[in-house]
């Protein structure tokens, strides 16, 4: 103690104590306590200030009613007004513990914590000076002056040092709007931040309120002096009847008022809403009417980015960007008419009184209204998009700008501006108009330029254009202005076009026509036009403009306008030739039945042959079935009476499974003159046989087997000609009722199941197959009766008689075959093989034998023989072996682009041999004597199914060389290609077994294709043995002599902007292909050539046998094909047969043709043969007014289709 006005001792309890009073003054080091009044125990280190209590150091002060000091532990407690303060900071409680020593102070009762930027209320506050930092306990409160925010906790800790503060237990923090007194709510398990940067940090559990706003997430940050919120991590937004979600949600606040949420990404907003929905009544099920149903649904808005507009804490605008998509439902008076879902890269929603207002869709908007199914507007799923779209929910409207498309039904709407009124289910249409270009004003005169026409499709049929158009989708009728459509190949036009239902459209002031310019060459006008879609045109009245010049006017007509197959009429062609004379060929009648079947009924009147009906049905279901049956049937001809004259065609190919098939062709004629009489198609006219056959293939995966089943016929159509010496026999019909081939495919005899460890014996492979059939053989005798006086120069035919004999045979065969190809001496191929075939008959002939081992004869000197009908067998075999190489050799020539060329050289030596099964160990031949006593054996077999057994043993001797010539060529520094340039091939034979001439010719063959297109081939034989003048000798020459030299060349050359149709000229071959068995009585049709410059082939065929050098015969022909285009729109081909050793022409004809834009100018001409004549046509090219021509043949004209 330094000072005391008064100083008294006093013993209380045993203790003495002492006072002093008046102006105390302690000093403890550099620490001063003064009070008006002390009680201490010096002993005790214990000491109580009470009045004006004031301790003071250097850095700090404390003031309070009383303190009670602890010398030993060097504490100050002080009670009631205590106030301590330090440089920094002061300190206010009604109670305080002071550690001097460690400079820690205990604030209980109305703590407080004051600084110049924040206060601290609590409970209880600990204050530590060293760290300084402070605890506060309790009801605590940090209050930060400058922002104006309060953080609430039970616990708290102010880090004074870092200015970070971290609140715990029941925390939040507050902020109240000092213009409105409205207050922001942060709360949290967590809440930390900093006083300093004023930024704050709440985590788990965090909840933000604000009016009628509510945000969750688990971590939030807030910064007061930016007014930024940021939620991370699972947030969310709620405010009005708007929930906001994303990955991030920043919530922009602008004077305490929240004025915008922005979510940066994965954004996506909904709202509730309340419906009504009309549904039929549960309780009573048989009745028509509609009850209410409330309903709650939510619509939806989403984007990777978006952003909500807050004013007067009312939602004002929601902008979602970035591939943003919306789902809306629409209501009139709260009763739902359906979804709307809408896409874009801008959606911007507009509110007022916190509801939807108006939608914008920005950026490839594209939009989808699926109505209730129980509305009362539409009841179909509308498809829309644009470059812009506009809804106004209150006016109920919809407009799209900029490249609009709307989908409805069948329906589809294309234009530069599409508006909608929902409430009258109204659709306008319109085109917008811009500033031309300088470039499309001096070309077209125009200075505005209009885009985006409107234009309405419906499906199956084509597009209507127009300058405006309306549409209404409920009743589904419009009406467009200066209208333009096309139906199949015909375009018309209207000043105004209506459409009355989904096929009816009715047009005034129209135009028809078929030319696609703007101002056609040709058109029909008429008043008024009905277009009946997929079925016809009807219009009244017509009139025909050609170059704007009208050239006659019809009451009314009616124009076909159905798109594919559909049934009608089919107008007949007039023409004549110096066969049929005049002729109507084609008329008839079309039936479509379906899409998989249709049929044609066609009449011909020909006038030296009488009348002619033809009928085509045609079916076909992809990938399972397709065919035709067509036939032909004349009553009677002018020229003759034979009657009923026909022929029956059927086609059918059918698949029964991925691995069976079905295929049939049946050809059947009344006579064999039918086609050579009726027919002006030069293939059906050189027609010799009529082949027909029913077949079914069936075949197993994974096994290489195959079964196939045939029933087949051939009948001869020139049986019965009679030609020839007398008596004559010729094979008319071949049946075969039926024949079989089953089929084992090739397979390894011992398989290993190590494929890296193969064997020799391991490339010993089997196949087998069994065939067999049973023919039906009708041969035609022609027996005639003749006279011959040996004066008159003719022989006189007196009588003929025409009969057939019937022969039906059958046979079965077994097959079985091996082979073993090795690789021997690394270079060599090696294959040795046998053969094994085994035959069955039940019908065989058996020679006749007297007593004495003679054979008998008939009158004819031929041995008799007597058919059994019992079972034999034939069993035969064959073995042979092959070698092979190949030796390759290079050279490198210099000659420009020839890098290289390789030469392959493939030798091959075969040995085959057969035995004798004329031997009486296989028994196959019958043992007896001729005439002459001389031995003779006969085949059982000979003249049976299955024909003559091999009678004597051959040992041949095969041998070839096949050499191949390739070459490089460079073609840059890194690029080559390779060439075939020719190829070269030797074969032949000698047969170890025969008694003469053992070698067989020599054949060789030289082939090039290396020229582009150009082929050039020869072939050539050569015989080893000397002619003499009675035949062939048995002389052996060392050089052979040639005796068949063919060489075939041909060259086809072409402009390079040509294109020519390589079916254009065809060869005549003896059957018919599917496609023109409907055209086998029409004359061909050198159809149109296409493209520009021109093209020809040239063709040269030179054949020399000189089997008999005496007397060798020769071939030459020379055959080409010209197709030139001397301009773009003229085109010219020209086809013809020489005969150069003949110097005759066989064949040739001219086609000509000039391309009018939409007219053509045709002219077919054959000067010469069965169907010669010719054909000039004009006439419009469209097939449906194929009848507005001028034609001409044999003189005769026609003018639109007369």
């Amino acid at each position: 103690m330094i000072h005391a006005d008064e100083l008294t001792t006093i013993r209380i309890k045993g203790k003495q104590y002492r006072k002093a009073s008046g102006d105390v003054l302690f000093r403890r080091g550099d620490t001063e306590m003064r009070s008006d009044f002390v009680e201490f125990l010096p002993n005790l280190n214990w000491a109580k200030f009470m009045g004006d209590v004031v301790i003071t150091d250097p850095n700090r002060k404390l003031t309070s009613s009383m303190v009670i000091y602890r010398t030993k532990e060097d504490l100050a407690i002080a009670y009631g007004n205590v106030v301590l303060t330090n440089l920094e900071n002061k300190m206010y409680a009604d109670s305080l513990y002071f550690y001097r020593k460690d400079k820690i102070s205990i604030g209980m009762g109305n703590a407080k914590l004051f600084s110049k930027d924040y206060e601290i209320y609590s409970d209880l506050i600990r204050y530590d000076e060293l760290n300084n930092s402070a605890k506060a306990t309790g009801n605590s409160i940090l209050l930060d002056i400058q922002e104006k925010t309060e953080l609430h906790a039970n616990i708290m800790d102010y880090f004074i040092g870092m200015d970070s503060v971290v609140a715990i237990s029941e925390p939040f923090l507050t902020k109240v709007d000092s213009a409105t007194g409205d207050t922001l709510f942060i709360r949290a398990e967590t809440i930390s931040g900093n006083t300093a940067s004023a930024i704050y940090y709440a985590r788990d559990s965090v909840k933000i309120d604000y009016l009628n706003l509510h945000a969750e997430s688990r971590v939030a940050e807030y910064s007061p002096s930016a007014g930024i919120i940021t939620l991370l991590e699972d947030p969310f937004v709620i405010q009005g009847e708007e929930k906001l979600t994303g990955d991030i949600i920043l919530m922009l606040l602008e004077d305490q008022r929240t004025t915008q949420i922005y979510v940066p990404s994965n954004a996506k907003t909904e709202s509730r809403q309340t419906v009504y929905v009309k549904r039929p009544s549960i309780a009573d099920t048989t009745s028509d009417v509609l009850v209410s149903e409330r309903k709650n649904v939510i619509n939806r808005l989403n984007g990777n980015t978006l952003r909500m507009y807050i004013e007067g804490n009312q939602v004002k605008r929601i902008v979602a960007g970035g591939m943003a998509s919306s789902d809306y439902f629409m209501t009139e008076d709260s009763i739902l008419q359906g979804l709307n879902k809408v896409s874009g890269d801008t959606i911007i929603i507009g509110f007022l009184d916190n509801e939807i207002r108006t939608i914008l869709v920005m950026g490839g908007a594209i939009g989808e209204f699926q109505p209730d199914k129980y509305s009362q507007g539409t009841d179909t799923t509308i498809n829309y998009s644009s470059g812009t779209i506009f809804y106004d929910i209150p006016g109920k409207t919809t407009l799209l700008k900029n490249r609009s498309t709307l989908k409805y039904q069948d329906v589809t709407l294309n234009a530069a501006e599409i508006s909608v009124d929902w409430t009258t289910s109204i659709l306008t249409a319109k085109s917008h108009s811009s500033i031309a270009p300088d470039s499309i004003r001096e070309l077209t005169g125009d200075s505005l330029l209009t885009i985006g026409l409107p234009e309405l499709i419906q499906k199956g049929s084509n597009p209507v254009t127009g300058t405006e158009m309306e549409y209404d989708l409920i009743t589904k009728r419009g009406k467009i202005k200066s209208g333009k459509t096309k139906f199949e190949d015909g375009y018309y036009t209207g000043e105004t076009i209506l459409r009355l239902g989904p096929d009816l459209m009715a047009v005034s002031d129209g135009f028809y026509t078929t030319c696609d310019l703007d101002h056609p060459h040709f058109f029909f006008k008429s008043k008024q036009m009905k277009l009946m879609i997929n079925n016809k045109v009807i219009a009244r009245p017509i009139v025909l403009y050609i170059s704007d010049v009208p050239l006659f006017a019809l009451p009314f007509g009616i124009f076909p306008n159905k798109g594919g197959r559909h049934s009608g009429l089919l107008l007949p062609s007039y023409g004549e030739t110096s066969r049929d004379g005049r002729y109507l060929r084609g008329g008839g009648l079309y039936w479509a039945g379906s899409k998989y079947h249709d049929a044609t009924l066609i009449v011909d009147f020909l006038d030296k042959r009488g009348l002619l009906f033809r009928g085509t049905s045609k079916y076909k279901k992809r990938y399972s079935l397709d065919g035709n049956l067509s036939g032909s049937l004349t009553p009677r001809s002018f020229d003759d009476n034979n009657s009923r004259r026909w022929d029956l065609n059927w086609n059918h190919r059918q698949t029964v499974s991925p691995t069976m098939n079905f295929n049939g062709r049946i050809r059947l004629v009344s006579d064999e003159r039918f086609y050579n009489d009726l027919s002006s198609n030069r293939n059906s006219r050189l027609k010799q046989q009529l082949l027909s056959n029913l077949t079914i293939a069936k075949k197993w995966d994974g096994s290489g087997n195959a079964l196939s089943l045939n029933l087949s016929r051939t009948e001869n159509l020139q049986s019965k000609n009679i030609s020839g010496n007398f008596p004559n026999s010729n094979l008319r019909v071949s049946e075969v009722l039926p024949s079989f081939n089953f089929r084992v495919g090739r397979k390894q005899l011992f398989k290993s199941s190590n494929t890296n460890d193969q064997r020799w014996f391991n490339s010993i492979y089997y196949s087998y197959s069994n065939n067999g059939n049973r023919k039906r053989l009708i041969t035609t005798i022609i027996d005639t009766t003749i006279i011959d006086d040996g004066v008159l120069l003719d022989t006189t035919i007196i009588d003929t008689i025409i009969t057939e004999e019937v022969d039906i045979n059958q046979q079965l065969t077994h097959s079985i075959n091996l082979n073993s190809p090795q690789k021997v001496f690394k270079y060599f191929s090696l294959n040795p093989n046998i053969s094994y075939n085994e035959k069955w008959i039940d019908e065989w002939n058996e020679p006749q034998i007297d007593e004495n081992g003679l054979y008998l004869y008939d009158n004819n000197g031929e041995v008799l023989k007597v058919q059994r009908k019992s079972f034999k067998t034939r069993r035969t075999f064959s073995t042979g072996i092959n070698i092979s190489t190949k030796l390759y050799g290079n050279f490198t020539p210099d000659a420009g682009q020839l890098s290289s060329v390789r030469h392959v050289m493939t030798p091959s030596i075969g040995l085959r041999f057969t035995p004798d099964f004329s031997s009486d160990t296989y028994g196959y031949f019958a043992n007896g004597l001729d005439s002459l006593g001389n031995d003779l054996k006969l085949d059982y077999f000979t003249g049976s199914a299955i024909g003559a057994t091999p009678s004597r043993s051959t040992k041949i001797l095969t041998y070839s060389v096949r050499n191949t010539f390739q070459a490089k060529l460079n073609e840059g520094e890194e690029n080559e290609s390779k060439l075939e340039l020719f190829s070269l091939n030797f074969n032949g034979s000698y047969n170890y077994n025969a008694e003469v001439r053992p070698m067989s010719p020599l054949s060789a063959s030289l082939r090039t294709r290396f020229i582009p297109g150009s082929t050039f081939d020869i072939s050539t034989k050569y015989n080893f043995y000397k002619w003499r003048d009675d035949g062939i000798s048995e002389e052996f020459i060392a050089k052979p002599r040639l005796t068949n030299f063919s060489i075939r060349t041909s060259f086809s050359l072409r402009g390079e902007s040509t294109v020519i149709r390589d079916d254009q000229f065809t060869d005549a071959t003896d059957e018919y292909s599917t496609e023109d068995i409907d055209n086998r009585f029409d004359y061909v049709d050198l159809s149109a050539l296409s493209g520009e410059e021109w093209s020809s082939k040239i063709s040269l065929s030179y054949t020399l046998n000189k089997s008999d050098p005496d007397n060798p015969s020769k071939s030459f022909w020379f055959r080409g094909d010209l197709k030139f285009n001397p301009t773009k729109d003229w085109a010219v081909g020209y086809n013809y047969n020489l005969d150069l050793i003949k110097k005759t022409i066989t064949n040739h004809s001219v086609n000509i043709r000039r391309d009018l834009h939409c007219w053509q100018f045709s002219l077919n001409w054959t000067p010469s043969g069965p169907g010669a004549g010719y054909f000039l046509l004009i006439n419009v090219k469209s097939f449906n007014l194929k009848d507005l021509k001028i034609e001409e043949r044999g003189g005769r004209s026609s003018l639109f289709g007369r």
